[in-house]
């Protein structure tokens, strides 16, 4: 689905955070997003996903408009962020399932534990986690959920070489599928080998880096 920023601005405590940012990204693209600490990338991908006010301006999945009261379209969006999002006193399993039956998944879970390395620690309750662990966990949420809208905020965080190649896969699987992915990170490098294109964000004003 594409994705088309116009005019966004938001602020925290009278401190302009996104400047009037326009942006469209076609359905199907990976984006690479970067910028120093601070610069706003978090806050940029949580008002796409909705979880975020905004100030003024709009952002349009497809032909409709990202609101926190528009849930059917916010389905259609995946968020990872530094937060694990999920339940401490569950297990891998338990989460991925109560998941899946809030989106109305059939999916085998237990092989996308398998797959994500946490096989041995699926029945753990993930308050016990690594922080390694956690993010291998968020990102078989991503794969169970396998959204249009897919948004990674620094999803190299804590991960392992098999984690990070699991990582690599599901981006691979996702572009043959046409997914629209925006990825936060500092890794150039990542960014370059994964992404069609990177924008920078810096002093709330976003730019493509050539």
């Amino acid at each position: 689905m594409n994705l088309k920023i116009i005019e966004l601005k938001k602020t925290f405590y009278k401190h302009l955070v996104l400047d009037s940012i326009n942006l469209e990204i076609k359905s199907g693209k990976t984006i690479g997003l970067i910028g120093p600490n601070g610069s706003g990338k978090t806050t940029l991908l949580k008002c796409i996903s909705g979880i975020s006010s905004i100030d003024s301006g709009i952002i349009k999945i497809g032909s409709d408009v990202v609101s926190s009261l528009n849930h059917n379209l916010r389905k259609k969006i995946y968020f990872i962020g530094h937060g694990n999002g999920m339940y401490s006193h569950f297990t891998a399993y338990e989460n991925l399932k109560f998941l899946a039956d809030i989106y109305k998944i059939k999916s085998n879970i237990d092989l996308i534990i398998e797959e994500i390395g946490l096989g041995k620690s699926a029945n753990k309750m993930i308050g016990f986690y690594s922080q390694g662990m956690l993010q291998k966990l968020k990102l078989a949420s991503c794969a169970l959920i396998s959204s249009e809208i897919i948004l990674l905020d620094e999803p190299l965080t804590g991960l392992d070489q098999d984690g990070k190649n699991y990582l690599f896969n599901l981006l691979k699987v996702w572009k043959n599928q046409k997914k629209t992915i925006m990825i936060s990170s500092h890794d150039i490098n990542f960014l370059e080998k994964h992404a069609n294109y990177t924008l920078k964000l810096d002093k709330g004003i976003i730019n493509r880096l050539d």
